[in-house]
């Protein structure tokens, strides 16, 4: 489609006789996750005490919508690592202290 409308416009410049009218292009992401959105969600469970496997939960809900171009080994090593993150987090909290 960019090619289409780069074509488009070279023939609407040259019909109005301008050198090089315009340049357009394309965003390469189309993901319609609103980052940001996402973030102050999880900072709002951190802040309000969700356990650590709600919060492992959005953060891979997150990562999930952040690394969505990664092939999907990428993704899989993405979610493991977070896996163990939650894992180790929930087994020093089940830990006593001394």
């Amino acid at each position: 489609m960019q090619d289409l409308e780069a074509r488009a416009w070279q023939i609407i410049g040259r019909f109005l006789g301008l050198q090089n009218p315009v340049e357009c292009q394309w965003a390469s992401d189309y993901s319609i996750a609103d980052m940001e959105r996402e973030l102050n969600i999880i900072a709002t469970m951190q802040a309000t005490g969700f356990s650590p496997l709600a919060l492992a939960e959005q953060r891979k809900r997150i990562a999930s919508q952040l690394f969505e171009t990664q092939d999907d080994n990428q993704i899989a090593q993405i979610m493991a690592s977070l896996d163990e993150t939650a894992q180790e987090v929930q087994t020093n909290e089940q830990m006593p202290v001394p």
